[in-house]
């Protein structure tokens, strides 16, 4: 199974973690983001995808898919269509895990959808699901193949620190300048 290497944008400071994104090439800031990892259990897990469904609002639907599905296409009819990146990311960088594996399967109509899943038990975490049906959802996941980090330029998104703030306000979010 390929890596997903999102440990390598990880470290811990106390009891706390920085989820740290380069800024430019070579990087020249740096975008961190102090917040609190959660014990990884099924119940945990499962608990904190509710939390980030709980927050998901249009701002953190990516630029391409609003290009490419406008306002009014039949995609926007399905609840939770377009998080599925900044959900399953966001709940990768809060389980203080190794065990979890980002994967990502086609729709029926071809869309990419993403969840996490366990390693050693084969449990998937997808936070947003509901947008299928159980026919719709099969498919999905019987093509699903294990996937690195969704990442800009080979770094994560800003927007799955975003998501994760507003599921965790009382992080630290700062910019450092390279030396």
């Amino acid at each position: 199974m390929s890596e997903s290497k999102h440990h390598d944008y990880l470290r811990q400071v106390g009891d706390r973690h920085e989820l740290i994104r380069p800024i430019g090439y070579p990087p020249k800031k740096y975008d961190v983001l102090n917040f609190k990892r959660y014990k990884y259990s099924s119940a945990s897990a499962s608990e904190v995808s509710a939390q980030i469904k709980d927050k998901l609002n249009f701002s953190f639907i990516s630029h391409d898919i609003r290009i490419k599905y406008p306002m009014g296409h039949p995609r926007w009819q399905r609840c939770l269509f377009g998080y599925c990146v900044p959900a399953t990311f966001s709940l990768l960088f809060f389980m203080d895990t190794k065990r979890l594996h980002p994967f990502t399967g086609s729709d029926p109509d071809g869309e990419k959808h993403w969840w996490l899943e366990d390693q050693f038990t084969r449990e998937r975490f997808d936070v947003t699901s509901s947008q299928y049906n159980e026919e719709e959802l099969a498919f999905v996941y019987s093509n699903g193949k294990p996937k690195k980090l969704y990442s800009s330029y080979g770094k994560p998104q800003s927007r799955f620190m975003d998501l994760m703030q507003t599921v965790q306000p009382n992080t630290n979010r700062f910019e450092v300048t390279a030396k």
